[in-house]
């Protein structure tokens, strides 16, 4: 296999699947996958207990998922496969718009969100040539480079801070957009 993390704790099935690895504190989880190789449940290695649990449509988009810590349903809203928001059910059965996702083409371009206090945030991405997507968010004074399924490295003014996060490849950026 190619394209895998190869550091202590991350193991793949036979179809390349992903079936162990770490939270961002430092937990280690187990990843199950459906018969279509479709992750359906995140759990924790120590008791296997269900962490997170995904449903999925005839298009093989993701539908719903359960954050079992909270309780609380994500729904996904897809057209083609290609997911253009989320809804959370903070209170039950009255799903919440939490995301917006804007494309052009198969790139996308946006992601939207509410900011808390009635306005929205958007954060722009921009992928290089190797993939790699620098998001920048004007609202928040921050951007960060994008691999995989976390934040990499993240800057955020004004306190010019940076945030690294473990197990991932990274590239540096300064506050000009500029590669370090």
């Amino acid at each position: 296999m190619t394209n895998i993390i190869t550091t202590s704790g991350f193991q793949y099935d036979s179809a390349g699947n992903q079936t162990t690895g770490f939270a961002e504190d430092g937990t280690p989880l187990l990843f199950e996958y459906d018969a279509a190789n479709r992750i359906y449940a995140v759990k924790r290695a120590s008791d296997n207990s269900t962490v997170q649990a995904f449903h999925y449509g005839s298009t093989n988009a993701r539908l719903m998922a359960l954050d079992y810590a909270s309780n609380q349903w994500t729904i996904y809203a897809s057209t083609g496969g290609t997911t253009l928001a989320e809804y959370t059910e903070f209170t039950e059965h009255t799903p919440t718009w939490t995301k917006t996702y804007t494309y052009l083409g198969s790139s996308q371009l946006a992601t939207v969100t509410p900011n808390g206090s009635g306005g929205e945030y958007v954060e722009f991405n921009h992928p290089d040539r190797l993939g790699t997507r620098l998001v920048t968010n004007s609202g928040a004074g921050a951007f960060y480079a994008w691999g995989g399924s976390a934040p990499v490295v993240e800057y955020t003014e004004p306190t010019a801070s940076w945030t690294l996060r473990p197990h991932y490849i990274f590239w540096l950026f300064h506050s000009n957009g500029a590669i370090l």
